[in-house]
């Protein structure tokens, strides 16, 4: 069910976003370390229309949110992603949850006083919905990530 839950998400996020003109890559392989030895792969990047430069990431997770509403482990992964890809963002895409949506923003990662930090999102798909419904919230998602901007690098 985790492959399965996976590929819906992410390739329904894939179509959606080619309505914004944007792509996406499924399973894009990064380097956590400068010298190439941990491998990452995130389950969906979202890049510029020109496919040069990455915009949002993703990972979808077949699991139900713990009761003191908590997943360490997942933040970690998608903080570890947003600082690999030099993004202001990451999402987590869970396939249950109490919130729709919520956000953790990163102590210590605002590039100044005018900046935020890195915001870490929790979606919930609830797959007890209708299948249009779920395509529905997954589109919302989509236009959320094509409105996300990547950190500037100076």
């Amino acid at each position: 069910m985790n492959k399965l839950f996976e590929d819906f998400v992410t390739v329904a996020l894939r179509e959606a976003l080619r309505e914004h003109g944007l792509p996406a890559r499924l399973q894009d392989p990064h380097h956590l370390d400068t010298a190439g030895l941990v491998r990452i792969r995130p389950d969906l990047v979202v890049r510029t229309g020109d496919g040069r430069t990455p915009l949002a990431v993703v990972d979808a997770k077949y699991k139900v949110e713990k009761a003191d509403g908590l997943l360490n482990a997942d933040l970690y992964q998608a903080l570890a992603y947003a600082t690999v890809l030099g993004l202001r963002e990451a999402h987590l895409v869970y396939a249950a949850g109490r919130q729709p949506e919520r956000f953790h923003e990163v102590r210590g990662t605002a590039a100044g006083p005018d900046d935020r930090g890195v915001r870490l999102y929790r979606h919930s798909l609830g797959l007890s919905r209708e299948p249009a419904q779920l395509l529905s919230v997954l589109q919302g998602i989509a236009g959320r990530l094509a409105a996300a901007t990547p950190h500037s690098r100076s």
